[in-house]
């Protein structure tokens, strides 16, 4: 009976986390991810920043969710502690010193910070 309720328990939980990871969500996320790369990627251009970063990696760079950190400098500092996105491009090759880190308004999708030499 043990070995029932057990695998009842695992289906269960399976279900109930199953539940909570919608078809919605993960779409309107991804919509939202790819629009803050392409902010960040329009911003590298626009400050002459590719340097190693390859031009197809916008499309593949790293999206989380922080609190806007101090030690970043900002185009505008009102977001320092508010949650932002944080764009971060792979470099081709051997890292070097350049701006790889980017913080990236949810809201607007506009660059409000960024990381140097990171």
């Amino acid at each position: 009976m043990s070995n029932k309720l057990k695998s009842a328990g695992v289906l269960l939980l399976s279900l109930w986390i199953m539940a909570g990871c919608s078809p919605e969500q993960t779409a309107e996320e991804t919509a939202e991810h790819r629009e803050a790369r392409q902010a960040a990627w329009n911003f590298v251009q626009e400050m002459g920043w590719a340097g190693t970063l390859d031009e197809s990696s916008w499309e593949t760079a790293a999206v989380e969710r922080i609190v806007a950190p101090d030690y970043y400098e900002y185009v505008d500092a009102s977001f320092e502690g508010e949650e932002v996105l944080l764009i971060t491009f792979p470099e081709e090759g051997e890292p070097v010193a350049s701006v790889t880190h980017f913080l990236v308004d949810k809201e607007t999708n506009e660059v409000v910070g960024f990381l140097p030499g990171a």
